[in-house]
């Protein structure tokens, strides 16, 4: 019986503690919790917390101590007063307790009084014990859920729960040296690798999250892209204000940054687990603090733009493309009732007479809206980026545009100011390095070497579009080729903006790229994919584990400079750009570009 009361004590005690800092290991992009610390955190969840029932003991206390005693010292009055009124005299007073001499001697009816009184300290004395014994019974009570818990936790393990430990052991940690052995997990057993990474996503502290405590959790943080209360109307005067508005979030918090930084830019449609990625990836780079994250969307939701404001790693600006879907869900530019059919063809758009009958592409097709609808947000988000917007539209560093299904590395943004450093510096650079990189869609899952490595050469859509950042300067010329830009027959801006290099900028555009990169692209579905987004992981976790490996070696500050022999092509016409009305609202976007529109 002492020893249980002593462990209790020490059990309870325990409660009133902070949740347990799990100890993780990485591996493959996830982290495995230390079994120990599982099991404490596991039972301190499922337990009553110490407030909670510290709370029912003073209510009790409140009861017992106030309510009891009130209702015995209302009675007791009652019937003193009863008393003094049939002898005809005043009423003795209650308090203090204690009768002395004098109160014999002078109190009218000392006989009653004291009678009353001692009555009145002989409840008191009864109900502070029995305080104590509800105080104790309660503490007792929230201690025994404590040790069942405890006691129970093993028992709550189901056969494949039992598999998972038997996953967690190929991880081997080698206490005394320090070193962690790494044992590939098989892939192919999906059903249990799934349920792996769903509990490693739920510990406290995500993929690297043990370097710093002051992370959110953004990949927890729930979204909802139809809990908006606009219709289609009143968003589009919504969006008009917002941009209007230029709000810079975390403004007073980074009012002091480096003289030279970067102003990056993310495209951001519905793709919202990627998206959470990349913030989760973004707030753990190195030199982030510095940044300005420009964020365009061409969905509005009030949960997504909830969990912008959870942002507190640099100052955040939010723009949102007036024209999309979302807010044009029946009319042009989104599918409009009597618009042509993609596969009809000219004869038949003719015969029914359909909108844009005599607009069909280079292939013969007609206008997708969803299709049309990226390329038209990057050109919009890129003007406004650059002429409009009060806080970038004077600045001269580098812009980096970027997309929701991008992940970084922790060095990406000090690689990419060391890129720009050497384009201010190296004499290869002065009528070259128009574009910088710091993407690569190769996977190279083996230790990288070189990583210091970067090469100029002939910019290439297919090869640098990743990460990609240009200056002003670059955006300038590209602005005397809007006309062409606008009416170009394809709907990928990137093929447009090659084609634009070779066809009307006085020269090609070049590149300075990273042979090593320092973002990856990790999405495996969208407008390009047929997957399901939110559970197409498998790009992603191999990412991780690539950056994982080799984070030390992506640190490094130097960089050796090469002449690259790649030289860009006359790319291939995709078309999806045909209609005539679009290439109207593209050039609007250039004629406006120093009004909100």
């Amino acid at each position: 019986m002492v020893a249980n009361v002593a462990r209790s004590v020490v059990r309870v005690g325990r409660s009133i503690l902070p949740h347990a800092e799990s100890k993780l290991i990485p591996e493959h992009g996830v982290l495995i919790k230390d079994p120990a610390i599982e099991r404490w955190n596991y039972v301190r969840e499922n337990t009553t917390p110490f407030f909670k029932w510290t709370g029912k003991t003073v209510s009790m206390a409140l009861f017992w101590c106030i309510g009891i005693p009130g209702a015995c010292l209302y009675v007791f009055k009652r019937d003193l007063e009863l008393e003094s009124e049939r002898a005809g005299k005043p009423m003795p007073k209650i308090f203090p307790f204690t009768l002395d001499a004098d109160d014999r001697k002078t109190d009218p009816l000392p006989p009653h009084k004291m009678i009353c009184k001692r009555r009145i300290r002989k409840v008191f004395l009864i109900l502070f014990p029995a305080l104590l014994v509800v105080c104790f019974m309660v503490y007792l009570q929230n201690e025994g859920i404590l040790y069942n818990n405890l006691e129970n936790y093993s028992d709550k393990k189901d056969d494949s729960s039992m598999k998972l430990d038997v996953l967690k052991s190929l991880i081997d940690i080698q206490k005394d040296s320090g070193e962690v052995k790494k044992i590939n997990i098989p892939f192919e057993d999906d059903a249990l690798l799934k349920k792996f990474l769903d509990e490693a996503k739920k510990t406290n502290d995500p993929f690297a999250q043990s370097e710093n405590s002051n992370y959110f959790d953004f990949l927890d943080f729930k979204t909802d892209f139809s809990d908006t209360k606009y219709t289609a109307s009143q968003l589009r005067s919504v969006i008009i204000e917002l941009n209007e508005r230029q709000l810079v979030y975390n403004n007073d918090k980074f009012s002091k940054r480096e003289k030279e930084f970067v102003v990056i830019v993310v495209q951001v449609h519905k793709r919202i687990e990627y998206f959470k990625e990349l913030l989760d990836s973004l707030q753990r780079s190195k030199g982030i603090e510095n940044a300005i994250l420009v964020i365009s969307h061409d969905v509005y939701a009030d949960s997504v733009n909830e969990l912008i404001r959870k942002i507190t790693f640099c100052q955040v600006i939010q723009i949102f493309f007036p024209y999309s879907m979302q807010m044009y869900p029946n009319e042009y530019p989104g599918p409009s009732e009597n618009d042509c059919p993609r596969d009809i063809s000219l004869s038949e758009a003719r015969r029914i007479g359909c909108n844009n009958a005599e607009t069909p592409d280079s292939f013969g097709h007609y206008r997708e809206a969803h299709i049309t609808m990226t390329k038209h947000h990057w050109w919009w988000k890129i003007n406004m980026v650059m002429d409009v917007l009060d806080a970038t539209k004077n600045h001269d560093g580098p812009f980096m545009f970027i997309e929701e299904d991008h992940y970084m590395a922790p060095s990406f943004y000090e690689s990419l100011m060391n890129l720009h450093k050497t384009k201010k510096s190296h004499p290869l650079c002065k009528t070259s390095c128009d574009i910088l990189t710091i993407g690569s869609y190769a996977m190279n899952e083996e230790t990288l070497n070189n990583v210091d490595e970067a090469y100029i050469g002939d910019w290439i859509s297919t090869q640098h579009n990743m990460g990609m950042a240009l200056y002003r300067s670059t955006w300038n010329e590209i602005k005397m080729c809007a006309e062409k830009f606008c009416k170009y027959d394809d709907y990928n801006w990137d093929w447009t903006i090659m084609h634009l290099s070779l066809e009307c900028l006085k020269r090609k555009l070049s590149v300075l790229v990273y042979k090593v990169p320092r973002m990856y692209h990790i999405g495996d579905c969208g407008l390009h994919h047929n997957k399901d987004c939110e559970n197409s992981k498998a790009t992603l976790i191999k990412v991780k584990g690539i950056i994982n490996k080799n984070k030390e070696q992506m640190e490094n500050n130097k960089v050796t400079l090469k002449e690259s022999t790649f030289k860009a092509l006359v790319p291939r016409l995709n078309g999806g750009w045909g209609d005539a009305r679009d290439h109207q609202l593209c050039l609007s976007f250039m004629k406006n570009s120093n009004v909100l529109i």
